[in-house]
């Protein structure tokens, strides 16, 4: 009867999923479900050190000015670009 276990299987993996699904629903609400899910998940799949480099940057406001400089240059140079 391997079909019939599988199929136990896949009942009670759903049920599973539903009784999660229900919790977060109860405890998170609906429409907070994704970001709850994402912000615990981050941490363990993304590289950190990554978005701690990118605040930092973001930080340095003397960088951020002389980079927004350099963008309008470039995009100034590109107006007078042949097309």
């Amino acid at each position: 009867n391997t079909g019939f276990c599988q199929r136990a299987l896949i009942l009670s993996r759903f049920k599973w999923v539903a009784a999660v699904y229900d919790g977060l629903y109860r405890t998170i609400g609906k429409r907070k479900m994704s970001q709850f899910i994402e912000d615990l998940l981050r941490p363990h799949v993304l590289d950190t050190a990554l978005d701690a480099g990118y605040l930092a940057m973001a930080a340095d406001e003397t960088r951020e000015c002389e980079a927004m400089e350099w963008v309008n240059a470039l995009s100034g140079d590109m107006e007078n670009e042949a097309r």
